[in-house]
């Protein structure tokens, strides 16, 4: 199995090129608010219990996928440096007596292209920041960079269509010769 991981700080495109990703490759998506969801259910954000929640229906959900033996995944995530970090190792410890290869994909793009995007009507449905202001208060309180320690295939989708920046994704890690 493949396990698309697509990171980089809110509003790059993540689950947008994800989608495109899905098309091309045939691979399911298991976007980050899927698990940010169940969590919200039953515990209130900043809750120990609820960053736990999170991280284990993650695992939960990669590790059913490689044991099921799908051809890939697709997961989007805004990790952020060092917090997330040790999540990171979790997923590749989980993984680890699997047949699967972690292809990361690090994605970023100008400001104002950030500050156009977010306020979309598709991130406010989806529950994630959707003002400019919101935006700003994430970029100080995180750092997104690159996971330290691990290649990764770096897009700048400031001037790049979704659909071109997946089929980046897909001949990168030859998705297709996998998937569908």
């Amino acid at each position: 199995m493949k396990l698309v991981i697509l990171y980089g700080q809110e509003a790059t495109g993540k689950l947008t090129v994800g989608k495109h990703i899905s098309t091309q490759a045939g691979f399911n998506l298991f976007h980050n608010h899927l698990s940010v969801q169940v969590a919200m259910c039953l515990y209130p954000y900043g809750d120990p219990r609820y960053d736990d929640l999170v991280v284990r229906v993650r695992l939960l959900a990669f590790e059913s996928a490689a044991k099921n033996k799908l051809p890939g995944l697709i997961f989007t995530w805004a990790y952020t440096h060092p917090e997330c970090f040790h999540h990171f190792q979790l997923i590749q410890e989980t993984l680890a007596t699997y047949d699967v290869e972690i292809c990361l994909v690090h994605l970023h793009c100008s400001q104002k292209a950030l500050e156009s995007r977010v306020t979309s009507e598709e991130r406010r449905e989806l529950g994630k920041i959707s003002d400019v202001e919101g935006l700003h208060r994430q970029q100080h309180r995180k750092n997104c960079v690159e996971i330290p320690g691990h290649n990764s295939l770096v897009l700048d989708t400031t001037n790049i269509s979704p659909e071109d920046a997946a089929k980046n994704v897909v001949n990168h890690y030859d998705l297709l010769t996998t998937g569908a």
